[in-house]
């Protein structure tokens, strides 16, 4: 769906133009949305992968997660545009008192 937005970038612009409630979408945010779909991209690949019904697909996990670790160690800025994105919505995150599931996957990651 936002690789689509991103497809229609002109026409959306054009259409939010001409609704004066509506703040049009600044570069920033089109970069951003940008960014955050090629970060996603794996991440849809993996899905269609271990969601196979015509073969066996529980075998496949293992090797998509490590697949997807590799893909997110070896991608500049995939992580952080997910984080910067996060954070840009729900605010900076308090810190924790023990380690999160976020926080056990970046040190999965940074292995």
């Amino acid at each position: 769906m936002l690789e689509r937005l991103i497809e229609q970038r002109s026409a959306v612009t054009v259409v939010l133009a001409d609704i004066p409630t509506v703040k049009a979408l600044s570069g920033q945010q089109w970069s951003t949305a940008a960014k955050l779909t090629e970060t996603l991209r794996p991440f849809l690949t993996a899905t269609e992968v271990v969601s196979g019904a015509k073969y066996p697909t529980i075998s496949m996990i293992l090797p998509v997660v490590d697949g997807l670790r590799t893909t997110l160690r070896n991608t500049e800025g995939g992580l952080d545009i997910l984080r910067d994105v996060l954070v840009e919505l729900y605010g900076a995150p308090s810190p924790p008192k023990s380690p999160t599931f976020n926080q056990s996957m970046k040190l999965q990651i940074n292995e």
